[in-house]
């Protein structure tokens, strides 16, 4: 609903998400680096269970620095993209919750909350706050909206390639 609503406001293939948007046999970690780099606004998508240890040692994802979506909200930040906080049911203010430092900002950044029975209006509400022109006026110009999900979905390691790329914008080989 959210890629769809987001596509039929800012144009067909607005919207980028790594599970279904890259195409089978690519490294996927020098994809997503380069569809980051190009991208105008990422959407965090944070739900009650982000912060829920399931690594081993008891940690939540996001407190690993090695975790692939960590890294790019970093590498987001960074580049100094747009991410916006989209906030599902249950999670509330992000204030107070245990930020790493890199992200300490995020739960500064003005968020857009998503409710169980009111998801397709408010995905609706999204998708036309983000074609606002007020917006877009004040937003870096290059194109198209990374949506990624921090909860335990994404495999996460060290990888040279992503991290070469961490910090500095990566080349168009």
């Amino acid at each position: 609903m959210a890629e769809r609503e987001i596509n039929n406001v800012l144009g067909a293939g607005a919207v980028f998400r790594d599970n279904s948007s890259i195409p089978l046999g690519t490294d996927f970690r020098t994809y997503l680096w380069r569809r980051l780099f190009a991208c105008e606004v990422l959407l965090a998508l944070i739900g009650p269970h982000w912060w829920d240890p399931i690594e081993p040692g008891g940690r939540a994802p996001v407190m690993n620095p090695d975790d692939f979506v960590r890294r790019e909200l970093e590498a987001a930040l960074t580049w100094n993209i747009q991410v916006i906080p989209v906030v599902t049911e249950g999670v509330g203010k992000l204030t107070g919750r245990q930020f790493p430092a890199s992200l300490e900002s995020l739960p500064y950044r003005q968020y857009h909350e998503v409710r169980t029975r009111s998801a397709d209006t408010d995905l609706r509400e999204l998708a036309h706050r983000l074609g606002d022109p007020e917006r877009q006026s004040s937003a870096p110009s290059a194109g198209g909206v990374s949506m990624r999900d921090n909860r335990g979905i994404v495999q996460t390691g060290s990888n040279s390639q992503a991290t070469q790329h961490f910090g500095s914008r990566p080349d168009d080989d």
